[in-house]
């Protein structure tokens, strides 16, 4: 890396922490550009994580008194999303370098197609009411929280609009209580999932530390400007910043 790819990483961070804050998928912002700064996909995706995760933490404590009122439930899906992120960990250190780079651009457009479609999944909730909770859903519920939670410590990118889409199919219908458990359960998922490329030294930590106060003003410079724009306006630029993303790392690995 070039010196002057800090400051331009962390205006992204910052980007990416204040989209997070607002309407969620802010790594499609800084992932691909740490790919661009020349980072290895893998120490990118792990430092990209570290360097966001504190926005996890400060969106869990905005919404704790929500958070109490789903104890047993955060009890039960805990484990699971502990198990999931730390098997999602080791997934992605077993991943040859070259492997996870031609998987990238493919990846950054899930997310992107998740951030548009992101209406349509907290909006499940719904239907899941009107069905109301057998055992076999639970048992549902928690395959798909323990599947989702590999995802997240392998990847992580859109971690959280899949994590709400989720908790509308348990049958959450409290906007706050549902961002409120995604905090938590997010937190949890890439704590352990951080502790392992940690561990590994798969973790760039001079980038990470730019880069997490970067996301750290850009999440508290948001709740300002959340009052004046749009959670729609804001989403339909992060897909749009998203397509152009993928397709930049298609050009990058093909071209």
């Amino acid at each position: 890396m070039e010196a002057w790819h800090y400051p331009i990483l962390f205006v992204a961070a910052f980007l990416a922490g204040g989209v997070n804050s607002i309407a969620g998928g802010g790594s499609v912002i800084s992932f691909p550009l740490m790919l661009w700064s020349g980072i290895p996909p893998v120490i990118a995706n792990a430092t990209n994580n570290m360097a966001l995760f504190p926005g996890y933490l400060s969106s869990a404590n905005g919404y704790r008194d929500e958070i109490r009122t789903a104890d047993k439930v955060l009890l039960l899906f805990l484990g699971p999303a502990v198990a999931g992120g730390a098997l999602g960990a080791i997934l992605l250190l077993q991943t040859p370098s070259r492997a996870f780079e031609t998987v990238a651009p493919f990846l950054v457009l899930f997310a992107t197609l998740l951030v548009a479609a992101q209406r349509w999944l907290t909006g499940l909730k719904e239907k899941a009411v009107a069905r109301g909770r057998t055992k076999g859903w639970w048992v549902g519920a928690l395959v798909a929280d323990f599947v989702l939670s590999i995802y997240g410590g392998y990847f992580g990118v859109g971690l959280g609009i899949l994590l709400l889409g989720v908790l509308g199919l348990m049958g959450f219908t409290n906007l706050h209580q549902m961002n409120g458990v995604k905090a938590i359960l997010s937190a949890a998922i890439v704590a352990v999932a951080l502790v392992y490329f940690a561990a590994n030294g798969a973790i760039r930590w001079p980038v990470g530390l730019v880069m997490a106060a970067g996301a750290s003003f850009g999440g508290y410079a948001s709740a300002r400007v959340a009052r004046r724009v749009r959670e729609e306006v804001v989403r339909r630029a992060v897909v749009l910043i998203g397509l152009g993303m993928s397709a930049s790392l298609l050009v990058r690995l093909y071209l």
